[in-house]
């Protein structure tokens, strides 16, 4: 944003200057660090043991979600359309990359968020799979506050097993909003097939979370 306001450029895919290349590899290298981390600390919960046998699995299940949400981002390094027709033509483009599919950036977008309403934007996976990091450990807490209430959730085993069917539900989410976007579908136009997939997701999430709380009483 900074980039933006003070030089006039994006500062992810801009190549239009010495400055602009140098500036786009030290943020590429942050963000590889950053990947390499996380990934680092997905190995080390699968080996870390916590008290509460929910949390645990949510600290899991959210980092390595968290990890794949920033492995979406490399998917927005590859040259658009437009980029290429210059690459072919022997040019050289002044930018290379594009989070739009299908499109151009900068098209029309929701308000606010300024995802595209008329292709695919990998913005929204890569948004929704590094924030999972916030998201489980969330519906950890969520379960253990009602638990003096509801006998059901006090066993932090069906606290977890129901952390576990959240995490698979998230991970099918990421999915669901990774095949459109690459496929240059607007998240506002869903077709038939998207449309599908998220109602069978959803009936496959909330079937044993019914199941696992229906057994426990």
């Amino acid at each position: 944003m900074l980039q933006m306001i003070f030089r006039d450029h994006t500062l992810h895919f801009t190549k239009a200057t010495p400055a602009d290349v140098m500036i786009s590899n030290v943020v590429a290298g942050g963000a590889y660090a950053a990947w390499l981390m996380t990934a680092a600390v997905v190995v080390l919960l699968l080996v870390q043991r916590l008290p509460d046998r929910a949390l645990n699995s949510a600290l899991r299940w959210g980092t390595g979600l968290a990890l794949a949400g920033m492995g979406v981002a490399m998917l927005m390094f590859s040259p658009s359309p437009a980029q290429q027709a210059v690459l072919d033509a022997g040019g050289k483009p002044s930018t290379f990359g594009a989070h739009s599919v299908g499109v151009e950036d900068g098209g029309p977008g929701l308000p606010v968020l300024g995802w595209s309403t008329v292709g695919g934007d990998l913005r929204i996976p890569h948004f929704v799979g590094v924030h999972g990091l916030q998201v489980l450990p969330l519906v950890a807490f969520g379960l253990l506050l009602p638990a003096r209430r509801y006998a059901v959730l006090s066993d932090d085993v069906v606290r977890r097993r129901l952390v576990r069917i959240a995490g698979a539900g998230y991970a099918g989410l990421l999915v669901l909003l990774t095949w459109p976007a690459q496929r240059g579908q607007s998240i506002v136009h869903p077709d038939f097939w998207t449309l599908t997939a998220g109602f069978a997701a959803g009936a496959v999430v909330l079937r044993p979370s019914a199941e696992i709380l229906r057994s426990v009483r």
